[in-house]
């Protein structure tokens, strides 16, 4: 009977003698308890006996082989090496693999947000630059990347040693077509401690976790529980203060050998942003376009608040410095000149 034969799939690998599992389902869909019973086969005598052996046999990764399943994958956002040996990390991508992410919604689609793109190629640099400190500098953020519909996208993140530049490229999942150029910059060993932290000031309104993202829907930034991590924002001329909550998603960046900062976090230090934007361009929507550095420090705690500086806010376009904090005040993340346009 069909039902009652052991096979090798993933379901049927267990401790248990094959045989004895056979007979057992034989007597658990009606059969006679001495017809369930194995038949003695006929055997060369020359043989001995042998005790049944259930073991997992593991083939050991070679530079040959091409990693497609994520066996090996070293980050949850860049997946593994392409090859041992290669500056190439590729993983298959869609919602499925961090659903936290379909709550980073833009006018009404689901985007990678820019902050991802920051943590995976500071993901390659902390593997790429023999143990120093990755610093990030010219980043372009040049195509979004749409995470809307069930598509999975092949993810191509690429280090180039000559230049230091790392890109991050896309396509659909076994197709050939051409690869999509997401975002690039540059990586650098960095030394030295954050530049002076801002004050913190402590006059004027301060918004609470409603009105900060009533504000960000006014811009067609529709952020689900995932991301709406804000817990208050006070936005003054110049200078900007958000504390944040911890991300409720702890599956999404499991515990590394390399430092994390969890995209949703370092989006939410930005979600303040939304209260400086002029009533008249509430039509616009405005995201990350450029970004002069990136700097990430070795105290990794959950990060609970940021501070900003506005250095500049024109038509159509903000250029801000974030600090991003730890639970003890600690600057754990600089941001320097990130450029958000109108598109």
């Amino acid at each position: 009977d069909g039902r009652a034969i052991h096979s090798l799939s993933q379901k049927d690998i267990s401790s248990l003698n094959p045989l004895d599992v056979v007979e057992a389902r034989l007597l658990a869909h009606g059969a006679e308890p001495e017809a369930a019973k194995p038949s003695e086969f006929a055997r060369d005598p020359r043989y001995p006996r042998l005790v049944w052996k259930n073991e997992h046999l593991k083939v050991e990764k070679t530079s040959e082989c091409l990693e497609l399943f994520d066996t090996f994958a070293e980050h949850p956002l860049i997946g593994s090496r392409e090859r041992q040996g290669s500056h190439g990390y590729r993983v298959l991508f869609d919602t499925s693999r961090a659903p936290y992410l379909l709550d980073h919604v833009v006018q009404d689609e689901v985007l990678l947000p820019a902050t991802a793109y920051l943590e995976m190629m500071m993901a390659v640099g902390d593997r790429e630059l023999n143990g120093a400190r990755p610093a990030l500098e010219e980043i372009d953020f040049i195509a979004a990347l749409s995470l809307s519909g069930f598509e999975m996208r092949e993810v191509l993140t690429v280090f180039d040693p000559s230049s230091c530049v790392v890109e991050i490229k896309s396509r659909p999942r076994l197709s050939m077509d051409e690869w999509t150029m997401h975002a690039r910059g540059r990586l650098v060993p960095d030394t030295g401690d954050p530049s002076p932290l801002p004050n913190r000031d402590e006059s004027g309104k301060v918004f609470c976790a409603d009105e900060i993202y009533q504000a960000a829907a006014a811009h067609q930034l529709n952020y689900g529980p995932q991301f709406q991590l804000a817990l208050n924002a006070s936005v003054r001329e110049s200078t900007m203060h958000v504390d944040l909550a911890h991300p409720s998603d702890t599956q999404t960046l499991p515990e590394l050998e390399t430092p994390s900062m969890h995209p949703a976090s370092l989006d939410a230090a930005l979600h303040g942003l939304s209260l400086k934007i002029p009533q008249q361009e509430q039509a616009c929507v405005y995201l990350p376009t450029g970004c002069g550095r990136l700097r990430r420090f070795e105290n990794q705690s959950a990060m609970t608040g940021a501070r900003g500086h506005i250095n500049f806010s024109g038509e159509g376009f903000v250029d801000v410095s974030v600090w991003l904090l730890d639970e003890n005040g600690i600057v754990a993340a600089e941001i320097s000149n990130l450029i958000l346009s109108a598109v």
